[in-house]
């Protein structure tokens, strides 16, 4: 369910009185964000009975278990105040869960309930910004929503190397980049942002921007972890603070971003108010007579091209791009099962849904993303091993095709101007590098994930992607130039990295979620084998000759 805002929350509050669910930090957090909006909290409420205890309070409120609260507040609108727990690779949500399922069994849950309090921290950390004097954009040279008519989309296949791109492009001159935004956007503007204006507006925008702000709660890991992760760190492995942004200036640039009546028109617009507001943040300025790209990172694996024309209004944008990151199928479903099912064991990823990720980084192993959809043209495709191996040539392919100037500061990878590493294991242990080393993509050897004859018939199903785009077949067939019968059994044997999965499934689904993993890849793998249509595939942005680096 989505509450409307946090305002509104506040005022049913007011209105109804105020539970939290959760006598930790966060509710420390909720007390003092609810208390500044006027909505003092009742009492707190929590599971454990040391806590609940008879006479026992914080903040200077009772803390009461729940069954007490209803008996007291049965009316009051009841907040859960506890986080998604960061675990590798994902968020854990056991204790969220259980904690939102006790309150609907007690009839206390409404749409309220999972307001997630921790992205409004950065109310803590401001006063009343609207006091503070509006900016003037031109004077200052800021960007503002009418300067941003160009959008380039940015998606990828599951580990093609889609933050290692946005790094390469970060400085330059031409391009606005909001590191790592993510698609989840369109979902909160269509469901949140347009239904609201004013303060209240600004305030969902802003909360929207947890992990970016410089704050006082900067350090706490639901906060840093929830958009940078392992993508900002030093050479020595630490959080690179230096690439956060001061949330009142953010505030001030979102407001004068409007130039008027606070509200939004399209999901265009809102995208035009975070980068000109986040670039200017950041210092950058216009020049006159520049284009300049907004690189939206949307980080979709399997991305269906007409989705962003459903959001956009007709003639937002002198020019709106698709850039598709690919990479060679077997080494990429290498790289991916690794990492998700070997060491991260992200269960999550293998639930069956309607667009479930381990079916998506199939689909794009086969080459479903980068077929070509009637009547988009605006879409070209840019292979990981070319952005390694040949970046100066990419880079400058990549100008041609935007119609900006190459500068050399494409073949640094940086976030927000500052050069960023990530960790790597290595013989030696873990060790911290920048994403120009290309040890990614030179490895060859895949056993821990497939046997050699899976990765002989891998080599087969995905034979039509690697073809199109100039990959290395090793001599398989493509398999249109096998019979039916052979394609059986070819897929007879079960499949290692299948077998992996299972393994991961069984561990921690429920009995009726669980399902034959090599069944299921079997079927798959054959029903797009035999009924494959030629469609053609995107064009390829390919380094422009005698132009590596």
């Amino acid at each position: 369910m989505w509450h409307k805002s946090l305002y509104d929350t506040a005022a049913q509050a007011r209105a109804r009185g105020l539970c939290l669910y959760g006598a930790g930090a966060v509710g420390d957090a909720a007390y003092q964000i609810f208390e500044k909006l006027g909505a003092a909290p009742l009492c707190y409420c929590d599971d454990d009975p040391k806590k609940a205890a008879e006479g026992n309070k914080r903040n200077g409120v009772p803390i009461y278990s729940l069954e007490e609260a209803k008996e007291r507040y049965p009316e009051a609108v009841y907040l859960v105040c506890v986080d998604s727990a960061r675990v590798i690779g994902k968020n854990n949500r056991a204790n969220l869960d259980r904690m939102t399922e006790r309150l609907k069994q007690h009839n206390l849950y409404d749409a309220n309930s999972e307001l997630r309090v921790v992205m409004y921290l950065f109310l803590l950390d401001i006063d009343d910004f609207f006091r503070s004097p509006c900016l003037d954009q031109e004077e200052d040279g800021l960007f503002a929503v009418r300067d941003l008519n160009h959008l380039l989309a940015l998606n990828h296949m599951a580990n093609s190397g889609s933050y290692y791109f946005e790094q390469l492009l970060d400085s330059h001159p031409n391009i606005l980049c909001v590191p790592y935004s993510g698609s989840v956007w369109e979902k909160v503007y269509e469901n949140r942002l347009k239904l609201l204006e004013g303060e209240e507006l600004l305030v969902e925008m802003a909360a929207q921007m947890l992990g970016y702000f410089h704050s006082r709660h900067e350090a706490s890991d639901c906060v840093r972890t929830s958009k940078f992760g392992n993508y900002c760190l030093g050479p020595d492995g630490e959080f690179l603070y230096e690439c956060l942004i001061d949330p009142v200036l953010f505030m001030r640039h979102l407001r004068a971003a409007f130039e008027g009546e606070i509200k939004l028109t399209s999901c265009g617009h809102m995208l035009k108010a975070y980068f000109a507001a986040y670039n200017n943040c950041l210092g950058r300025r216009k020049a006159a007579g520049e284009a300049y790209w907004m690189l939206y990172h949307m980080h979709i694996s399997n991305y269906n091209v007409e989705r962003m024309y459903e959001s956009i209004s007709p003639g937002e944008f002198l020019r709106y791009e698709n850039v598709l990151l690919i990479r060679e199928p077997v080494q990429q479903c290498f790289t991916w099962m690794k990492r998700s099912i070997l060491e991260e064991k992200e269960a999550s990823v293998l639930i069956k849904g309607e667009r479930d990720i381990f079916t998506q980084t199939l689909l794009c192993e086969m080459g479903s993303m980068t077929e070509k959809k009637e009547g988009f043209d605006n879409v070209k495709a840019v292979r990981f091993e070319d952005l390694k191996f040949h970046t100066k040539g990419s880079m400058k392919a990549l100008c041609k095709w935007l119609g900006i100037p190459y500068d050399d500061i494409l073949l640094e990878t940086t976030l927000n101007g500052t050069c960023v590493y990530f960790p790597a294991n290595t013989p030696e242990g873990v060790k911290y590098i920048t994403g120009q080393d290309p040890a990614a993509v030179r490895k060859k050897d895949f056993r821990e994930v497939m046997t050699l004859w899976d990765e002989a018939r891998l080599s087969v199903v995905f034979s039509k992607f690697r073809a199109a785009y100039g990959y290395e077949t090793g001599g398989a067939p493509e398999f249109t130039e096998l019979g039916s019968g052979f394609l059986k059994e070819l897929l007879r044997q079960d499949f290692k990295l299948a077998d992996l999965a299972q393994e991961l499934i069984d561990k921690n689904f429920k009995e009726e979620d669980r399902y034959d993993v090599n069944a299921y890849v079997k079927e798959l793998f054959l029903g797009y084998m035999e009924k494959y249509q030629e469609k053609g595939h995107y064009e390829c942005i390919r380094p422009e000759m005698g132009g590596e680096g």
